[in-house]
């Protein structure tokens, strides 16, 4: 009687503490995932990162655009991939025109610094995470201290 006894308490205890995770799990405030798109130290290949953002700014928003490709620009959390541009490069300015994404990086993109990308091929993954984690833009137009960005399509 002893050992049920000992198991039925285990089990209650168990349950209780899975039960307690998934509540937990559904309660915790994670924001919104989203795919950042890399290349590695050593070739061109993509690799992606998960990353979480707020829920507090407005889904399809350009305050959530500029959110994300500020972060974006901070490059990978693994040391394993490569920055789009230079380090320092920042969002000088991002508008939505309805399905149209206007952003102008800062010069130092420019700059083909420490183990960032090409500036061709960053310019193509910051299109290409745009793209893919903003189904309502079909068109990025990319400036680099004012000039416009001409690329190839992906």
């Amino acid at each position: 009687m002893s050992i049920k006894k000992n198991y039925f308490i285990f089990f209650l205890f168990f349950l209780g503490v899975f039960v307690f995770s998934v509540i937990q799990y559904k309660l915790s405030n994670r924001g919104i995932r989203r795919i950042f798109y890399f290349s590695t130290l050593d070739s061109v290949d993509i690799y992606n990162e998960v990353r979480y953002e707020p829920f507090e700014i407005a889904e399809n928003s350009t305050e959530q655009i500029k959110y994300f490709a500020d972060e974006l620009l901070l490059g990978a959390v693994s040391s394993r991939f490569r920055p789009l541009f230079s380090l320092g490069t920042k969002v000088l300015f991002c508008q939505l025109d309805g399905d149209v994404l206007y952003v102008n990086l800062s010069e130092e993109a420019l700059l083909e610094k420490g183990i960032a990308l090409p500036i061709k091929d960053g310019t193509k993954f910051f299109r290409m995470n745009i793209l893919k984690n903003f189904e309502n833009i079909n068109t990025v137009v990319m400036f680099i201290g004012g000039k416009q960005v001409f690329y190839d399509e992906l």
